[in-house]
């Protein structure tokens, strides 16, 4: 007898122990995700396959909703060239800001690279801003992220040049498609590399964070913001037992109590 039962409610974040639907189109070129659903410590796990792990610089940023960022805290990964590699690439996450910088340099939301500065994407003056080192100049969106609620904001790179998104929805766009220059250094989440601004990056909750190396298309931008959670494979619990075997199935136990001589048997 087989009972199957569906964990995933679509959009609410999956539990631990929940997995990437690697049928899934994205799940194409997925290198990172990091749920942030662990709720405590110092390890926000990945769940792209490559174990690029995220480190909170403090375990009391966890919030009910992911990470919950002051400004002047982060939380760090390693370079992996297996998942930072090519000339396309695309990062999208899901925030709930409470203030914005007023620059460039400020309210980041991912950086990857210091000299080279590869990837710097932020919400600078609250709008989706993103920054590559290819060709060294900064994409600065048009429509305003709303403070204190859910927004998906994204940015992408592919053989048409930049874009950066809302909502599931370009906001900009340009045609840089200059060469990408990675380097071996990480990045952070929440905060820039180089720790340039220390005090004045991101503020508010960081949900989760995607990243693949190539650009995601409109659709699969639209279906982000609809559903982050689309490429988590629903959790089916199976267990298959037949009640008579289960009953009979004891481990030889012989033990002595008050004179008495008992036992169970396999």
């Amino acid at each position: 007898m087989i009972h199957t039962r569906d964990m995933r409610v679509p959009g609410q974040k999956p539990g631990l122990g929940m997995g990437v639907d690697w049928g899934c189109s994205l799940a194409r070129g997925l290198g990172a995700l990091w749920l942030m659903n662990e709720g405590a410590g110092l390890i926000a796990g990945d769940l792209g396959g490559r174990g690029v792990i995220a480190a909170p610089s403090d375990d009391r940023m966890w919030s009910a909703g992911g990470l919950k960022f002051s400004g002047s805290n982060y939380a760090s990964f390693a370079d992996d060239p297996r998942v930072f590699k090519g000339d396309e690439f695309s990062v999208f996450a899901s925030v709930i800001p409470t203030a914005f910088g007023a620059n460039h340099d400020q309210c980041m939301v991912f950086s990857k690279g210091q000299s080279p500065y590869s990837i710097y994407f932020s919400l600078s003056s609250g709008k989706v801003s993103v920054y590559t080192e290819g060709n060294g100049s900064w994409l600065d969106g048009s429509a305003s992220v709303p403070l204190n609620v859910r927004s998906v904001v994204g940015a992408t790179k592919d053989a048409a040049g930049r874009k950066t998104w809302l909502n599931g929805s370009v906001d900009v766009s340009d045609s840089v498609t200059n060469a990408m220059s990675w380097g071996s250094t990480g990045g952070r989440i929440g905060h820039r590399q180089d720790n340039g601004s220390p005090t004045a990056q991101f503020a508010g909750v960081i949900e989760w964070v995607g990243y693949w190396n190539r650009g995601l298309t409109a659709v699969e931008a639209a279906l982000l913001a609809a559903d982050p959670y689309a490429l988590i494979l629903s959790a089916l619990v199976r267990r298959s037992y037949n009640m008579t075997s289960a009953a009979l199935r004891f481990r030889r136990t012989v033990f002595n109590r008050a004179g008495s001589r008992g036992f169970m048997t396999d």
